[in-house]
């Protein structure tokens, strides 16, 4: 079975690296240097946060063999800016009544999820199950994954979810503490989850979050193996 490499680019922005293709999740946004586009790129995104979304970051890739997927919050801004075609963008949307919805691009099928933003934020937002190369990986965005979504979606080879605390963003709450809730949270998602692997991402270049050094430091004290949290940009992690 191949392997399938992710890069957690920075805040909740993914590379992974599907063979001949690439899929960029939330990659181009308000806080990040834009990285360049190859042709054959999937850019995919969660909901247009500015954290997760700018159509103004986003590069001109009109007649490139390039498609952009996500809500459709995502459409119009990037119609606007002329930054594609629409031929280019496919909206995904499943309202928390219907069947998920679905999208395959030669070898890749993205699931796109109705999922709820946490701390109280209600942006319209999809989580996405990508399946490559044998594997499957379920990315969060800025959702809780739950015990009802995981028996929904099955066994994953990793799931990648975003650690941002409430009480942490708000200043109620301490570094020290917020570390071991998020940990608790990735144990729950390890027994819940039906996965191999838990990424923990959104650590990086977001001021309002724990440092990703110190939520690494404390995985590694209790040596769990399979629960990963990237301290930087340029470290790829195998599936």
């Amino acid at each position: 079975m191949e392997r399938v490499d992710v890069m957690n680019l920075g805040i909740g922005a993914l590379e992974i690296d599907a063979g001949d293709r690439r899929i960029l999740i939330d990659a181009f946004n308000t806080i990040m240097k834009p990285i360049a586009v190859l042709p054959g790129d999937v850019l995919l995104f969660t909901h247009d946060d500015g954290d997760h979304f700018s159509p103004e970051k986003l590069p001109v890739v009109k007649g490139m063999d390039i498609t952009i997927i996500g809500p459709p919050s995502i459409l119009k801004p990037i119609l606007i800016q002329g930054k594609a075609d629409l031929e280019q963008i496919e909206v995904l949307y499943t309202n928390q009544y219907q069947e998920p919805s679905r999208i395959s691009l030669d070898t890749i099928n993205i699931t796109c999820y109705h999922t709820n933003h946490f701390n109280h934020w209600d942006p319209i937002h999809n989580s996405y199950l990508i399946e490559v190369m044998g594997k499957r990986l379920y990315v969060t965005g800025d959702s809780i994954m739950t015990k009802e979504l995981a028996e929904m979606i099955g066994e994953t080879d990793a799931v990648i979810c975003n650690l941002v605390d409430e009480a942490y963003l708000n200043g109620k709450e301490e570094a020290a503490a917020v570390i071991h809730h998020s940990l608790s949270y990735l144990l729950k998602i390890r027994s819940e989850g039906k996965t191999k692997k838990v990424i923990g991402v959104h650590l990086l270049d977001f001021n309002w979050s724990v440092e990703a050094d110190d939520m690494k430091k404390l995985v590694d004290e209790y040596q769990f193996d399979n629960i990963i949290i990237p301290v930087s940009s340029k470290q790829k992690i195998t599936i």
